[in-house]
């Protein structure tokens, strides 16, 4: 059973990064994690880093080892996703460092976008989240259209 705290990521809000590469993430997600208390950050495949808090890490540990030596495939998944992660704990201030390859990852250069997604958040640069917003919009507009049109055909 685990005994990290449980902390959930709801909500959204802006930030920008200092000259440091330190952002600072909002009180309410930190809960009352200690200094030493390790998250772990990791490319996401939609172009943004998904952060995990320390439940969430053990239960991915649990699964990993759970996924046979022999099972090459599953192995070389681990090496990708793992490989490419970093770990990182708050400062006194609530900051963390983002480091050089995650901000590449996600085209982070100074205005950030953070995400709640309940049991973690994501970190998206502010063009990248913008140009998301735009599409899912334009999806959502166009699936608006058709609903629109198929109600009509049925004389609703």
């Amino acid at each position: 059973m685990s005994t990290s705290p449980r902390i959930r990521f709801v909500g959204s809000s802006s930030h920008n990064l200092d000259g440091k590469f330190r952002l600072t993430i909002p009180s309410k997600w930190r809960g009352k994690t200690s200094e030493d208390m390790e998250f772990i950050g990791m490319p996401d495949p939609e172009g943004c880093l998904a952060i995990h808090p320390p439940r969430m890490i053990e239960k991915m540990e649990d699964r990993a080892a759970q996924i046979s030596m022999g099972d090459t495939k599953g192995q070389d998944v681990l090496a990708q996703v793992f490989g490419n992660a970093e770990t990182f704990s708050f400062d006194k201030q609530g900051r963390i460092i983002l480091p050089d390859g995650l901000r590449e990852h996600a085209n982070i250069k100074k205005g950030i976008v953070l995400v709640g997604h309940l049991s973690h958040f994501r970190i998206w640069s502010l063009e990248e989240f913008e140009k998301k917003q735009k599409k899912e919009e334009r999806e959502l507009s166009s699936e608006m259209q058709e609903l629109k049109r198929a109600l009509q055909e049925l004389g609703l």
